[in-house]
């Protein structure tokens, strides 16, 4: 992963750590995949096992990120 990368994902982590809401490692190395679709707060999670995160909803065939801290930075990235 590129290191600039890196560095700008851990500070926004900093910036968005808020209300209890968060990635369980809290790290950008450890950020999971997911994809912004235009939902306010919900993106598509695209983690091989979404079942083992407490963050994702599924959703008919789908499954849905709605960490807070992840949907801020995917966000702010438009990533």
């Amino acid at each position: 992963m590129d290191q600039a990368f890196i560095q700008t994902t851990e500070e926004l982590t900093e910036l968005f750590r808020f209300d209890g809401g968060g990635c369980p490692e809290g790290s950008a190395e450890y950020l999971c995949s997911a994809k912004d679709v235009g939902l306010e707060s919900h993106l598509v999670c695209l983690e091989e096992h979404p079942f083992e995160c407490k963050f994702a909803v599924s959703f008919g065939l789908r499954h849905f990120c709605h960490c807070t801290h992840r949907v801020h930075i995917a966000k702010y990235m438009k990533m």
